[in-house]
Order: structure tokens, then sequence, then C-alpha cells
């Protein structure tokens, strides 16, 4: 709740230099100097305290709050402006990646003619291991993971285009089968 106290000093000036001058001239009966004050940052002048010493505090006391409230304000910008740049670092950083050649496949049923190369990359703590020839991907909590996932899937993938009539596949699998074919053979 607001209260009015009207105040009244030899010069306003004097009491809060930073705040807007209403006068500069000493106090007059008919100057209207009101102002509205939160009662919670103002004590009422009592008979034994000093009006001036009273009003002195009162506007240090709304100044200091007011700072207060401009840097807190400062602050929440900053804190925005902080998130907003490491979100622009992490899509502009280098990811972290890498390649491993694989020699051998998990399953037994299939055997490798030549090496394949795959590409280990990290995003957002997960593995992500990638057969870019077949286009074939797959991801894990770990490098070791991520690589016996993708290998696999190509066996997975292998084995179903193979049992696929050719005539069938359309032109993205059938393209995935050749490559396939080149780098992987059944077992007898």
């Amino acid at each position: 709740m607001n209260r009015l106290f009207q105040i009244a000093s030899p010069r306003m000036a004097d009491w809060c230099p930073s705040q807007k001058r209403i006068s500069d001239q000493p106090f007059d009966e008919g100057l209207d100097c009101d102002y509205v004050l939160p009662s919670d940052i103002f004590r009422e002048v009592g008979e034994d305290t000093d009006a001036e010493d009273a009003i002195l505090s009162a506007f240090r006391k709304i100044a200091k709050s007011r700072a207060e409230a401009e840097l807190a304000l400062r602050v929440s910008v900053l804190e925005k402006v902080v998130l907003e740049l490491r979100s622009i670092i992490s899509e502009i950083s280098p990811k972290k990646e890498s390649c491993v050649t694989v020699s051998s496949m998990a399953s037994e049923s299939l055997f490798l003619k030549k090496p394949i190369t795959i590409r280990l990359e990290v995003i957002e703590d997960e593995y992500i291991a990638t057969f870019f020839d077949a286009g074939i991907g797959a991801g894990g909590d770990t490098e070791m993971e991520a690589v016996s996932n993708l290998k696999s899937l190509i066996a997975i993938c292998f084995r179903r285009l193979k049992a696929m009539d050719p005539k069938k596949l359309g032109p993205h699998p059938s393209a995935q089968l050749r490559v396939l074919e080149d780098f992987l053979t059944p077992t007898k």
C-alpha cells in the first residue's frame, strides 16, 4: 500500500541529487512537493525523529532497490545472451569424428571381401557409425556399440536385399545392394 508524504526541505536537490530535480529553490509553502513512496521503505516521521534523515534514508532505499532491479535485469539479459552464444558455438564447433576400418563382420554367415571404412562421430553424447558407401548408419552409447550395431544392420540389409527380387527393387535399394555385394559375400 502506498502512502503520501510531503517532503519539506530547504533544498530538494540535496537529498536526492540523482533524481529529477523538482526545485532548487528553498522550500515554499505554495510549492507542490508531494511524492508517493512505498510504506515499507519509508518510516513515518514522528515527533522525536529528524524529518530530513528519514526522507534521506527513504530515498537511499529507493535508489538501492532501483539499482538492484537494474542489476537483476542486466544479469538476466546476459544469461540469455550466454545461452544463445553457447547454442551458436555448439552448431559451428567441429564435431568429434574419426574413421574406423572394419575387416570382419559380426555374422559368421558373411565374409568381407575388402575392409569397410566407417565414419564415427559424436552427436550429443551418442556415437554414430556410418557406412557412407551403402548409406547405412547406426548409433550407440559407445564407439564399440555403434560399430557393432552398424555391422548387424549391414548384415540385415544385405540379407533382406539379397532375398528380394532384383526387378522389384527401386533405384536406391538396387544401388545399396550393388555396394554391399562389392564388400560382402555369403559364406558357404
